[in-house]
């Protein structure tokens, strides 16, 4: 896919382009230099958690922001008390925006690019094969020239690759080759779990595994897993953490609660402690949930450099809709641009926070000298953010340059709430290789929505929708007949988009 960058910058306007982006911003104030956020502090340790197919209707964090009743009326909701602690010491998006499917968000998250610019608009298979661009820096890339150790444990699937020669993995298990797998040229030195999209089974997994030598070699081996997925990727990743000397970035990059509904045992969850297990697919996926969240408090507890760590928290798009309860059950969710596909959980917050907020915490020398990266904790944050503001994130608290990710801008202003640059508009997409699809931009409390459909031999735009996602949260009342001035101010604000799209993928006409 033929890629272009563009680098323009219109001063005076409030309007900045930059890279293959187009950001409308304001200024809090004094603009904090990239890079310089931590100041005098030494870069921290980064915990990106990443949860697979999990929206804002399954966190209890979020789940008093819309419909008041909705707590209490859903069945279904998981219990996630570690998930909303990390709320509690930290700052919490309600507005945060990611893709509508898996890979086309981890590729945002990786590279600070929207989907137009880094290829990959759908979620990676053969049919569609777009997979994370080598030329491009990834998260990792971006700390390890700051000396940090990188590893994912867990989900990958943002390229596949063959076993060594070509052949399936399953016929060289247990056997060591130098052959690389697809995050060591992303700049993870380490990485265990699955390549592609699932497991085919929770307590029965091809676990592909890969390391990177102090020559540069990578190792590579696989094997049939089977501790249940969940519990492994945290067992993966605190032997990896504890076993660094700081500064590190693990990606923690859980399978739950995607299906397959493979049941945990009835101690990693809050509701089933007795094994009594529900029969239906909704309560299954509230078991997995429940799960992940036990383990996320098991990683949590047991790193030993947490309160030197940055801890990130986000779900890669929304839940899908045969799990959906309430005013999210509309047959939307992931997959779609409306609200319920995109808007995601996303929680930032430091482990000396965390762990100050335990009722078993106890003050330590190390834990008064180590570094404060969120102040005031226990806010929400209304502003509309995108999962490409973690790239610049995590360039500020490493203190390197993040220029690179033309898409992101810091989250550190919420952080610290200092003055900062923050955005006024954000943006999504899904295309596959057909590149028919949908995008949505969002500024202030007005949301546009177009389909790309195909005609014929050719694609055309079609279907503009208008919503007003403060008021009308759920998008049950289209505007845009209705205000028929504000859809073309809406629309302008596309095509300003479409005007520097990498892969031009919606410059065409209307049907």
């Amino acid at each position: 896919m033929d890629k272009k960058r563009s680098t323009l910058t219109l001063t005076g306007t409030g309007i900045v382009v930059i890279g293959a982006a187009y950001l409308l911003t304001e200024n809090r104030g004094p603009e904090m230099p990239t890079g310089q956020a931590g100041g005098s502090q030494a870069p921290a340790n980064v915990l990106l958690i990443i949860a697979d197919d999990i929206g804002v209707d399954k966190i209890g964090a979020y789940a008093d922001d819309g419909d008041p009743d909705y707590r209490n009326d859903a069945q279904w909701l998981p219990q996630t008390p570690v998930i909303d602690s990390l709320a509690t010491a930290g700052v919490r998006f309600t507005d945060a925006w990611a893709n509508p499917n898996c890979s086309p968000t981890r590729a945002t998250v990786m590279t600070g690019r929207q989907a137009y610019d880094h290829g990959v608009g759908n979620p990676v298979s053969l049919y569609s094969p777009a997979a994370l661009l080598t030329e491009d820096t990834s998260l990792a890339e971006l700390v390890v020239r700051e000396g940090y150790k990188t590893a994912l444990f867990g989900k990958w699937h943002l390229g596949e690759n063959d076993g060594p020669g070509g052949e399936e993995w399953s016929t060289n298990y247990d056997d060591e080759f130098t052959h690389e797998l697809n995050p060591n040229t992303h700049g993870f030195g380490r990485f265990q779990g699955a390549i592609g999209g699932d497991v085919a089974n929770y307590r029965r997994w091809e676990s592909l595994n890969s390391w990177t030598d102090y020559q540069g070699t990578v190792t590579a081996s696989g094997w049939l897993e089977t501790e249940y997925a969940t519990l492994n990727i945290t067992d993966a990743s605190l032997g990896w953490a504890n076993d660094q000397a700081r500064p590190w970035l693990l990606v923690a990059s859980y399978n739950a609660p995607h299906d397959p509904l493979d049941l945990p045992d009835a101690a990693c969850t809050y509701s089933y402690t007795d094994g009594d297990f529900p029969t239906e697919d909704i309560g299954k996926y509230q078991a997995l949930a429940e799960c992940l969240d036990i383990q996320i408090g098991e990683l949590l507890a047991g790193l030993d450099d947490l309160d030197d760590t940055l801890i990130i928290f986000l779900g890669d798009n929304g839940t899908w809709r045969d799990y959906a309860e309430g005013p999210f059950d509309d047959g939307r969710g992931k997959a779609t641009v409306f609200e319920s596909g995109v808007r995601v959980p996303l929680i930032v917050t430091d482990g000396r926070a965390w762990q100050a907020a335990q009722p078993d915490f106890v003050s330590t020398t190390d834990w008064q000298r180590s570094p404060t990266w969120v102040n005031d904790p226990g806010r929400e944050i209304a502003d509309p953010v995108s999962v490409a503001d973690i790239f610049a994130t995590v360039a500020d608290v490493a203190d390197t340059d993040g220029s690179s990710g033309t898409d992101s801008v810091s989250l550190v202003p919420f952080m610290k709430d200092v003055p900062g640059i923050i955005r006024d508009q954000v943006y999504t997409e899904m295309f596959n290789s057909e590149l028919t699809g949908a995008a949505a931009l969002r500024s202030g409390a007005m949301k546009i929505k177009v389909d790309v459909i195909a005609d014929g031999d050719s694609r055309c735009r079609d279907n503009y929708q208008l919503y007003n996602v403060v008021s009308d949260r759920y998008e049950e009342s289209d505007l845009a007949e209705k205000a028929p001035a504000a859809l073309e101010t809406f629309r302008a604000k596309l095509e300003a988009v479409v005007a520097i799209q990498g892969n031009g993928w919606l410059d065409i006409p209307d049907c």
